[in-house]
């Protein structure tokens, strides 16, 4: 019969040694790891269903519950080893062939919940010092020619468009929360007739990017030496405003901001990009529920944004997502970089005024 010799002493990376009839046998796989298998269970630290367990891979089963690691290494970091199990508790694997399953062993402590670090906000008067000098303002003069003054005012007012000194011309869109912290003032640079986004092949900088977070930068200034910042969505202030409107999420601020005037029934969210401000993190999208959310992911899209939909809506949120850009989009739309907005934009040849569907200018509506 073999038996086990001081198996509390060996772990991981040292071969097991075993004694049988004298003889002497290594077994070089390893006697502990984490269950392979993409199940998960709940942790014993944060009750997240993110918990892997370690397998005793001689016994084939798991070992006790709280055995393993939390894979929300950043928020959660609990990982309590085999081997803390054994250096806790030596006699454990001693008469294995003993009900070893349900050992009256002590769980380990408990460790505390790392607090969340502190998020730091930028002043409001530092944003509102941006809201001038628009006859500069590239995305200004561009949201001028296709609706009149009193229109962009309005935009401008509703969403903090502010003008940016880091080039000429461009624009700094502040990222206000539910509550009306400014979290992150993002810098870019628009051609003022096509409303395109200057890209990093173009002047000024060629070759550098033409989007920039400010936030960081700006807190460094008011002597907060290391700031936290923590995005939120672009236009999300305008919740607390609107509680009854259904919101439509796009990538981008200009196209948020356009849709606003073409479509005004819902209210109009954008994430900054495809995974702009972390919107899938729970914690980011937490203001948006008990809302009704119609998600209109750019060209290419439209699998990702749809698969997270499905996860969210197990969470409880009311949520769709619209298949529009992928049903009429040509090679050429997805060439150019065709966005929401491009499909509902018309000009008017004489002015160049933004049209509506019956072909008077939008601002007549408002």
């Amino acid at each position: 019969m073999v038996q086990v010799v001081h198996l509390y002493q060996l772990y991981h990376l040292v071969p097991i040694l075993l004694i049988s009839n004298s003889s002497i046998m290594y077994s070089t796989q390893h006697r502990f790891s984490l269950d392979p298998s993409s199940k998960k269970f709940l942790c014993p630290s944060c009750e997240k269903k993110r918990f892997v367990r370690y397998r005793d891979n001689e016994e084939k089963d798991y070992l006790p519950d709280y055995v393993g690691r939390c894979d929300r290494e950043q928020s959660c970091g609990y990982h309590y080893t085999p081997k803390q199990l054994l250096n806790d508790n030596p006699d454990f694997l001693k008469g294995i062939v003993e009900d070893w399953r349900k050992p009256n062993i002590p769980k380990p402590r408990i460790l505390p919940k790392p607090k969340p670090p502190i998020i730091n906000y930028i002043p409001p008067p530092l944003m509102q010092g941006t809201f001038k000098r628009y006859e500069e303002n590239h995305f200004v003069r561009y949201l001028e020619s296709l609706f009149e003054k009193q229109v962009t005012q309005q935009l401008i007012e509703r969403f903090n468009i502010g003008t940016a000194r880091r080039w000429r011309g461009a624009t700094v869109f502040w990222q206000v929360d539910i509550n009306g912290n400014v979290r992150q003032a993002k810098t870019m640079l628009y051609n003022p007739d096509t409303g395109k986004r200057i890209k990093e092949d173009e002047p000024p900088n060629i070759g550098r990017s033409k989007i920039f977070f400010e936030g960081k930068g700006i807190l460094k200034k008011q002597g907060i030496k290391e700031p936290h910042l923590s995005q939120c969505f672009f236009g999300e202030h305008q919740l607390s405003k609107e509680p009854d409107k259904i919101i439509a999420i796009v990538e981008s601020e200009k196209t948020a901001i356009l849709m606003t005037v073409i479509m005004p029934k819902y209210l109009w969210l954008a994430t900054g990009g495809k995974n702009g401000c972390k919107w899938k993190n729970i914690n980011v999208i937490k203001p948006l529920n008990r809302r009704k959310i119609i998600l209109y992911p750019d060209l290419g899209c439209y699998t990702d944004w749809s698969t997270k939909a499905d996860q969210l809506r197990k969470m409880g949120f009311n949520i769709l997502v619209s298949d529009l850009l992928e049903k009429r989009a040509t090679q050429s739309d997805m060439s150019g970089g065709f966005d929401l907005a491009d499909y509902f934009i018309k000009r008017d040849r004489a002015f160049g005024w933004a049209l509506s569907e019956n072909n008077y200018p939008l601002f007549w509506d408002k």
